[in-house]
């Protein structure tokens, strides 16, 4: 009778018997003769798999070997079935070739292999895939993406300007932008009379590196139940300038423990100029939150277009801060601070 088994991997798997002495199968994937034109694969790591099947423990394995160094699979468990054999072998700086085989020792019997896949990865295949030469993409595994919705977690970088379609759009597209900065704890001013920098948020290098680049500035808070001055001041800028976007500055009842909130977006026009609108709000009491808000004030700046020294974006720094000018410590809170790409 004809043994006509396979994976499912393909029409044809490979038979391979033991019958007193140990027996391999090896598939050389560069020879020694032609591995010195293959130098650049030297330290990189190669990921392999092979699907087997045999019905004894510690029978079947597969083998990396670059002739320096080798590694092995872990041996199928001998239950008969279909398993992924796999193998992680990071090539020696000395190799000389690379061949995978599969061994089949200690006990006589029968052994089946196939679906052989070999990848250049940071991990070994996990499973069998039709394309083996172009992996599907994972949160550790470079590769195609899939058609269908998924997840790849991680950090990615991507070009400057990413593009994705919106929507049902096929033609029209636009930018992926996101949040840079986002803080949620308080920040009290510290000082009086003079500047306090409540808060100076950490952003990233070069944000702003190309005209028509912009970032939108929400910054809210407190003031204090006191009767004294209140002077909160959104700023933006480059290193070392900087200037005051837009202002909250008053006292008494109108200030007193009222919530305040601050909101800016600025744009990229030239290597050292940009425009900015800024708007902030003074709200109701800063205590009973549960209650409806009473809008207390609706402040708005339209700033046009600012320049050098406050703007010079040859400098890797960029200043967005929130900073204050109060009569007595602690008047001003800042509750939440977050910057974003537009």
């Amino acid at each position: 009778m004809v043994d006509t088994f396979n994976f499912g991997s393909g029409k044809y798997a490979a038979k391979i018997t033991r019958a007193g002495t140990d027996a391999k199968l090896t598939q050389t994937i560069i020879a020694g003769a032609d591995f010195a034109n293959y130098s650049r694969l030297k330290g990189r790591k190669l990921g392999v798999l092979v699907l087997g099947k045999t019905a004894i423990a510690s029978h079947l394995r597969i083998v990396v070997d670059d002739g320096v160094t080798q590694t092995a699979s872990t041996y199928h468990t001998g239950g008969n079935t279909a398993e992924a054999l796999t193998a992680l072998h990071t090539l020696s700086t000395s190799a000389t070739k690379l061949e995978v085989r599969v061994e089949v020792n200690s006990s006589n019997g029968d052994a089946y292999v196939g679906g052989f896949q070999f990848v250049l990865s940071d991990v070994a295949p996990s499973d069998w895939q039709y394309r083996n030469n172009i992996p599907v993409a994972t949160g550790t595994l470079a590769g195609i993406l899939s058609a269908a919705a998924q997840v790849i977690g991680g950090v990615k970088s991507f070009l400057s300007n990413p593009l994705y379609y919106p929507g049902s759009q096929s033609t029209q597209t636009a930018q992926i932008n996101g949040t840079v900065y986002a803080d949620s704890s308080p920040h009290v001013s510290t000082t009086t009379s003079a500047e306090s920098l409540a808060q100076t948020p950490s952003l990233p290098a070069n944000l702003l590196d190309a005209n028509g680049k912009g970032l939108r500035i929400r910054v809210w808070g407190t003031f204090a139940a006191t009767a004294s001055a209140k002077n909160p001041r959104l700023q933006f800028g480059t290193s070392p300038g900087s200037f005051t976007i837009i202002e909250l500055n008053g006292s008494g009842a109108t200030f007193n423990a009222k919530t305040w909130s601050m909101e800016a977006t600025i744009t990229r026009i030239s290597p050292t100029a940009a425009t900015a609108r800024a708007q902030a709000v003074l709200g109701g009491s800063a205590v009973d939150v549960t209650a409806p808000v009473v809008v207390g004030g609706y402040y708005e700046a339209m700033r046009g277009t600012f320049a050098a020294p406050a703007v010079d974006f040859a400098q890797s720094t960029l200043i967005a801060r929130l900073s204050t000018i109060d009569a007595a410590i602690g008047n001003t809170t800042v509750l939440g601070f977050v910057v974003e790409m537009i």
